[in-house]
Order: structure tokens, then C-alpha cells, then sequence
């Protein structure tokens, strides 16, 4: 999934995916919508994806379990219970 970094969009949510977060997310810079809700993953989130917040127009929506409460200093955009 790493070569895809022109991907604009990547919504994963509702597909039971389990585990961590891969880091390899990170390598997908044209990222502005991420869309993990409704999953089984574990955290935290990487580091590195949460540097995708540095662009402006990145959104990162997760379970609240992954991005925590109050969420990761604002990796998350919204999270969902």
C-alpha cells in the first residue's frame, strides 16, 4: 500500500481489521482522508501517520479506542465509540 502515494482517500471502515495500524500509511503524503471507525485494530497509532495531520487538509476518523480520550494531541479528527 506504501507505492499508492497518490491515494487521496483511503476508507477502511467496517472491514473487521484487526492488529495494529501499519507505519507504511505514512508513506501515502497525497492522504486527506482516512476513514478507520467500525474495526477491531489495536494502537496507538503510529507516530508517523499522525505527522500526516501536519498537512492541513488530512482527516483521520478512528475508533476512540485507538486514537484515545481526549485523542492523541488531534491525530484524530473524530473518533467513534
Amino acid at each position: 500500500i506504501a507505492a499508492l502515494t497518490s491515494l487521496v482517500v483511503l476508507d477502511l471502515g467496517a472491514n473487521d481489521l484487526t492488529g495494529p495500524i501499519p507505519s507504511e500509511i505514512a508513506a501515502l503524503t497525497s492522504l486527506t482522508y482516512f476513514y478507520l471507525a467500525n474495526n477491531a485494530l489495536t494502537g496507538p497509532i503510529p507516530a508517523e501517520v499522525c505527522n500526516l495531520q501536519n498537512s492541513p487538509s488530512f482527516h483521520l476518523h478512528a475508533d476512540c479506542d485507538i486514537c484515545g480520550t481526549p485523542t492523541i494531541s488531534g491525530c484524530c479528527d473524530y473518533c467513534y465509540n
